[in-house]
């Protein structure tokens, strides 16, 4: 008695797993797929992702069809498809092709492409090999995605933050922050967000996070605030169906926007864990130098009502009285004595 072979051969597991991590990498990836701008490379990174699409969905029809003794009509409309005639011998290298036609009498006549194929089902064991491969090149797609992620952002927060040691300074990028004009600049800046985004619940954990940020600051008096959130927060789009372009611009205002008044923490930041696919927490503080006057203009701009909650951690630094272990630096404008007069401003214009 014979024992059928239930071990996936090499060469197929190799091939479907090219196509699982082409597919993957390239379905959650938040940056150009591409630095080929041709169109003839355009068109062969296409073909390409069509391919691994069409090896996907055989593994997905077989899946759904392992229980039953024939083929299933959905399945039967996927074998007979111009996309299957197109990739068959992707579908052939990866050992999920099964050749299907009807007899002119109507029967039906199907058989795996394979060796020692003996049916139209592949053996359940191997299948679930073929499974494994998957979750495996999506587990690891995803913590690429993950790392594109963190270094997208932290780009980002570094190239709008200028220089972020600078806390004695009182300029935050081009702008002193005991003018006027800082203030003009910073409240249309959040005007515009909220505006923009105030519509998509996705936001509002974010906006509140300012608010409260805000709020605790006026509160600590000289005491600097820090508020460390999860990065995915800004990173993983609350705009679900929204292209690619889209989410990043979402990314790029989220972060413009909180470095207009916050300074951006890099040696804060926190990993949520040992684990490589997981977020890490990005770290704020408001610069030192703004008012708790002008604080308030900043926070009368973020809606009272949101349906979410402030995301985040935000805890105090300790302020120069305290003892051993404080740090220097600590908020020396809180009551506005350095700010720049709205009448004298008036004037000036």
């Amino acid at each position: 008695m014979s024992v059928a072979n239930t071990a996936l051969p090499p060469d197929y597991s190799e091939c479907f797993r090219k196509h699982c991590r082409v597919y993957y990498q390239t379905s959650l990836s938040i940056s150009n797929h591409t630095s080929d701008n041709t169109d003839t490379g355009a068109a062969s990174i296409g073909d390409e992702i069509q391919a691994s699409q069409v090896v996907l969905d055989a593994l997905e029809h077989q899946l759904s069809n392992a229980q039953d003794e024939e083929l299933t009509s959905d399945h039967k409309g996927f074998l007979q498809s111009e996309r299957v005639e197109k990739y068959k011998d992707e579908l052939k290298a990866s050992g999920l092709y099964i050749e299907y036609y009807q007899y002119r009498d109507g029967h039906d006549h199907q058989e795996l492409v394979g060796e020692k194929a003996q049916s139209c089902h592949t053996p359940q064991e191997i299948l679930m090999e073929y499974s494994k491969v998957k979750d495996e090149e999506r587990r690891l797609a995803h913590i690429m995605k993950m790392k594109e992620r963190r270094e997208s952002l932290h780009n980002l927060f570094m190239k709008h933050s200028g220089d972020s040691e600078a806390t004695d300074s009182r300029f935050l990028g081009e702008f002193d922050v005991t003018t006027q004009k800082y203030l003009a600049n910073v409240r249309y800046s959040v005007q515009k967000f909220v505006g923009q985004y105030k519509n998509n619940i996705g936001s509002h954990s974010l906006l509140a996070g300012i608010g409260k940020i805000i709020k605790e600051q006026i509160e600590m008096d000289d005491r600097i605030c820090f508020w460390s959130f999860n990065s995915s927060v800004i990173s993983e789009s609350c705009f679900g169906n929204l292209q690619n372009q889209n989410r990043e611009s979402y990314m790029v205002d989220a972060v413009s926007v909180l470095t207009s008044f916050l300074i951006y923490n890099p040696d804060h930041d926190l990993e949520a864990n040992d684990e490589p696919d997981t977020e890490e927490f990005v770290t704020f503080h408001v610069h030192p130098m703004i008012s708790n006057s002008f604080l308030k203009y900043i926070l009368a701009e973020i809606p009272s009502s949101l349906d979410a909650k402030p995301t985040g951690l935000f805890h105090a630094e300790k302020s120069s009285s305290d003892e051993i272990g404080s740090h220097d630096m600590i908020r020396t404008n809180l009551a506005g004595q350095f700010d720049e007069s709205m009448y004298l401003s008036i004037l000036q214009w």
